[in-house]
């Protein structure tokens, strides 16, 4: 792993925490996208089942799309992004974060293949948020 600094940092993720990892793709990064798919296995079996009760029955029921108001803590940068929406689609049948993902992108400089991080702290009943391995070390992504 390497570190270039606190906007380019990447996380240890070796403390288990991490249960929901994810490589962005292109659909995640572009600058017509403004949200984070989420795998909805990944979804259910490690955020759902630590929320309160009535925060997953406000994301909705089976078969109606629906959202749910979160804040998203960047783990790297001590940020605190308020009212991200955790949305499930029905249509897809997969969840999204959006809000101001667009924003954590640009400010985080997150490209293809970087690999992120997430865990649903339920304590402060927040989601938290980190870069684990960066696609390319900052040097060579400028060349």
């Amino acid at each position: 792993m390497f570190f270039a600094g606190p906007r380019l940092a990447a996380s240890d993720c070796s403390d288990g925490r991490w249960k929901l990892q994810k490589n962005l793709f292109s659909t995640d990064v572009g600058n017509n996208w403004g949200h984070l798919q989420l795998p909805k296995a990944d979804v259910e079996a490690h955020i759902l089942t630590v929320m309160d009760v009535e925060m997953v029955i406000a994301l909705g029921t089976p078969g109606r799309a629906s959202c749910l108001r979160v804040h998203l803590v960047d783990e790297d940068e001590g940020k605190v992004y308020e009212n991200m929406k955790l949305t499930h689609y029905t249509t897809s049948d997969g969840y999204v974060l959006n809000g101001a993902w667009n924003k954590i992108c640009k400010d985080r400089c997150l490209m293809v293949k970087d690999r992120v991080g997430l865990y649903w702290d339920p304590v402060d009943k927040a989601l938290h948020f980190s870069v684990h391995q960066r696609a390319l070390p900052p040097a060579a992504a400028r060349d």
